[in-house]
């Protein structure tokens, strides 16, 4: 019986372990949050080509991809901006990780070991 005991911890300690260990990215969410506001109230707000709102949005984009942004409206010349990408906290603590263990070096291919170097953006748009 207790070598059963023994047997079923060890097992799922070994379990918990590798699920530590396979880099703290993996279980980052791959969206965040992004807020545009245009000068001009009623500016038509586009992210990556998609139109989203008039005057101020918000949004949520994947992490690990660059943002375009672009405000427009007729009179006014079109205001453009494009947000990069950076790597996050939890993608350092994967390098870290990966220095002692390799497997956390797996969370850096999700897009939890990334996030935008900015979640909220003004866009100053002016006349023509």
């Amino acid at each position: 019986m207790k070598k059963v005991a023994r047997m079923i911890c060890s097992t799922g300690l070994i379990v918990s372990l590798v699920f530590a260990q396979s880099g703290c990215s993996v279980f980052a969410p791959p969206m965040q949050s992004l807020t545009v506001k245009a000068s001009e109230k009623d500016a038509e707000i586009y992210v990556n080509g998609h139109f989203e709102g008039l005057g101020e949005i918000k949004t949520r984009v994947v992490k690990d991809e660059d943002v375009a942004i672009m405000a427009k409206k007729k009179g006014f010349f079109p205001a453009t901006r494009t947000i990069p990408t950076e790597m996050s906290t939890a993608g350092m603590m994967d390098v870290v990780g990966g220095c002692l263990f390799i497997i956390p070096l797996i969370g850096l291919f999700y897009a939890g070991a990334h996030q935008l170097q900015t979640s909220s953006v003004n866009m100053i748009m002016a006349e023509r």
